[in-house]
């Protein structure tokens, strides 16, 4: 009613003469911001931990190839990427045009209208009947799985050609369900917050959601569930000049009989750091932790059965650091030390940073020691804390 209305107020070929106007500035202001990326072809790979059925990891691998002749423009080729995976984790094509679009949009064109215009820049392949592209009836349920691997590539490989613009692998993504059984139904879905990557000029976020936080007191008061514990997980950052953001640990104790169901990403694949950036923690997902009946839930599981007093506990990764530990500001370890977020052992083993416990201060002579060229001085880094 309102576009008739317009056209009744402007004429119909005035109001399509905008519209096109509009949709010819995008692509103008488009093609502007891919000739300030440099010219080249830029490759990047992460993996999807496994399709459920096996434990081979599926690649997932962008290529960006910039031209700035005979007009500016950008293709996105997805070659060399796995799959169709036999579970819910397909992508669909129209889902990967998003992540595409939704990254360019975040890293060179953030003023941009996005709208048609916006499109014609920018080509996007995925090869059918990969991951990215599957042909029906491939399952796609559980997809943003694959969105958020999808959008750490094309960040990676972005990151090459606009390295002050870089941004290392975040946490994926990890959803808890909870369903009642015995008398009592009911449904909750959760999703746990994580790191995000280190940036070229700035630390990444710790415990980020990429959907709402249903507060916990809310939570109680709706269903048969007790939080013991919200918190950051210490040494859980990709190390970097810019660390990724922490992970968090999150723990309910199930007061009902009920199901649990896990979807969950890095679990066995790191989130990457960056430049010399160090990876970052994995992700666990673990029933009644240190209690004689533990045990390591599967990033994927349905109908897991739970009982009064049982705890499930979930520890999501942290973000990829970006450039070499060695090289962050000791000021800035120091800070993370005092804010318990980086222990005294990883200060000194990892960032090469000495604080004296005692005072609470960083011992500059020590540190200088610590970071002189030459062989490793101090105790190597923890396990999944490698470079990337």
């Amino acid at each position: 009613r309102r576009v008739k209305e317009m056209c009744g107020r402007y004429g119909v070929g005035f109001l399509l003469n905008c519209m096109s106007e509009l949709m010819d500035y995008s692509e103008r202001r488009t093609r502007q911001a891919i000739a300030a990326v440099p010219e080249g072809s830029y490759t990047h790979q992460d993996l999807m931990d496994d399709d459920h059925f096996t434990d081979e990891p599926i690649p997932i691998v962008a290529t960006l190839t910039v031209s700035h002749t005979p007009e500016p423009n950008l293709l996105v080729d997805f070659a060399g990427t796995g799959g169709p995976a036999r579970c819910g984790i397909n992508l669909t094509r129209e889902g990967t045009l998003a992540a595409v679009y939704w990254v360019l949009k975040g890293i060179i064109a953030l003023d941009i209208p996005v709208n048609d215009g916006f499109h014609r820049a920018i080509k996007v392949v995925a090869p059918e009947d990969c991951m990215l592209n599957p042909r029906p009836p491939s399952p796609v349920g559980a997809r943003y799985e694959t969105v958020t691997l999808v959008v750490d590539v094309l960040l990676g490989a972005l990151g090459q050609a606009l390295p002050q613009k870089a941004i290392a692998a975040s946490h994926g993504t990890h959803g808890i369900g909870f369903a009642g059984r015995g008398g009592r139904y009911f449904i909750y879905y959760e999703t746990v917050g994580g790191g995000t990557g280190g940036t070229a000029f700035k630390d990444g976020l710790d415990c980020c959601h990429n959907t709402s936080n249903l507060p916990i007191e809310a939570a109680e008061l709706e269903f048969p569930l007790h939080v013991e514990c919200l918190e950051y997980v210490p040494d859980s950052e990709g190390a970097g000049q810019f660390r990724g953001g922490l992970g968090v640990r999150k723990s309910w104790r199930i007061l009902h009989d009920s199901y649990i169901n896990t979807q969950s990403v890095r679990h066995t694949v790191h989130p990457q750091g960056l430049f010399g950036g160090y990876e970052a923690q994995a992700c666990r997902i673990v029933l009644n932790a240190g209690k004689s009946d533990e045990s390591l839930l599967p990033r994927l599981s349905t109908l897991v059965e739970v009982c009064p007093g049982d705890v499930l506990s979930v520890v999501t990764p942290g973000g990829g650091g970006l450039g070499p530990p060695e090289e962050r500001d000791p000021e800035r370890v120091l800070r993370d030390y005092r804010n318990g977020k980086v222990s005294l052992a990883r200060a000194q083993s990892v960032y090469r940073v000495a604080i004296d416990a005692e005072t609470g201060q960083v011992d500059l002579e020590a540190t200088r020691h610590l970071r002189q060229p030459g062989p490793d001085t101090g105790s190597p880094p923890a396990p999944g804390a490698g470079r990337s």
